[in-house]
């Protein structure tokens, strides 16, 4: 699923203020974001490292294309790291947002076949 959001922007703003409006999105960090983000902060032992950053272009006209990394990998000297998150809301189940993450992961995570994966 995606929302595509086009705007044609008044010149007083910047496409860097509208990606400030815009992220974190509710799907990655909830609603209201503040409170979930403190939340967020508070509780994660880790770091998200890539997954839910902004990836995108611009240019200096202030045209631009961006999405939410919700799936997203990294190769970082012999080592890959692979991200993907779950919709955790009220009456979520563990086991099945657990496995639904590592379904998530599947595109990546078939590229290494071949490869030891080990899991944190």
């Amino acid at each position: 699923m995606w929302t595509l959001i086009k705007a044609k922007m008044n010149k007083n703003y910047k496409i860097f203020d509208v990606l400030l409006k815009l992220h974190p999105t509710p799907a990655i960090c909830g609603t209201p974001w503040n409170v979930a983000q403190k939340y967020i902060l508070d509780v994660e032992e880790h770091d998200r490292g890539l997954y839910s950053g902004n990836i995108g272009w611009f240019n200096y006209n202030g045209s631009g294309e961006f999405a939410v990394g919700i799936r997203s990998a990294l190769i970082k000297d012999t080592q890959l790291y692979a991200y993907s998150g779950c919709g955790i809301v009220e009456g979520s189940e563990p086991q099945s947002e657990f496995e639904e993450s590592e379904i998530k992961l599947k595109p990546i995570l078939s590229l290494f076949v071949d490869e030891k994966i080990y899991q944190s």
